[in-house]
């Protein structure tokens, strides 16, 4: 794929980059992995320019973050494409707080918050370089195009009991739906500490673990963003 999209290629015909997107986002496991770089297989896998590999769970790949970001970043012209990809990750950081036992430690959950915010704040970094290279009206309509695919069929989230997924995925949406005239980019960047703040509610959590998750989460993702931008240049 990489050579399809070119390291820091900008420009890609919609009509390829919707589908290059719905391929990657078939490997939402994979890249969230590359993304958030504490997965020791991956790392491996990348530093040793192996092949992909499989294991129980089906086949894997990876490659260096840097590679990553340009690659999504190449396809995300196309609102289409960024809002297939952001979709992907978003359903997997739900899945990925719902196999978090309620359980389990103040460490334990707090690094999975902080994985949500880095994997969403390299996103938000894609999405702020898009709009950079934009002209200013350009880089809005790119926003609010983007915010419209997300928040698509916001239908009322149900019971976190009866689907957890589903709740933390149809929580966020609606909240980004209700933002309303609010600056797109400040609406994806609100994301981390959106869902982390619904999931750790859905668990029950005392207050300060409530008020500590979504500023572990939002933190992280600023960083992360941060450095996607850096790597972008």
């Amino acid at each position: 794929m990489d050579d399809k999209v070119g390291t820091g290629a900008h420009g890609m015909d919609p009509a390829l980059a919707v589908p290059f997107a719905e391929a990657l986002a078939d490997y939402a496991d994979d890249t969230d992995q590359i993304l958030t770089s504490v997965n020791v297989d991956y790392i491996r896998a990348d530093t040793q320019n192996t092949s992909p590999w499989q294991d129980r769970a089906g086949v894997h790949m990876s490659v260096s973050v840097d590679s990553l970001l340009h690659v999504v970043r190449g396809l995300s012209d196309s609102p289409g494409a960024y809002a297939t990809m952001r979709e992907a990750a978003t359903r997997h950081i739900a899945a990925d707080f719902v196999a978090t036992p309620r359980t389990a430690d103040k460490v334990t959950l707090g690094l999975r918050a902080k994985l949500a915010g880095r994997i969403l704040g390299s996103l938000d970094g894609v999405a702020q370089n898009v709009t950079q290279d934009k002209r200013q009206t350009e880089g809005g309509k790119w926003g609010a195009d983007v915010v419209a695919r997300l928040a698509a069929n916001a239908e009322a989230p149900p019971a976190y009991h009866q689907d957890p997924v589903g709740h933390l995925l149809y929580s966020w949406k609606r909240e980004l739906k209700g933002a309303g005239s609010k600056d797109p980019l400040t609406q994806l960047e609100a994301q981390s500490k959106d869902m982390t703040r619904s999931w750790a509610r859905a668990l029950e959590l005392g207050a300060g673990m409530r008020d500590s998750l979504p500023d572990e989460s939002r933190d992280s993702a600023i960083g992360a963003r941060g450095e996607a931008l850096d790597t972008l240049r």
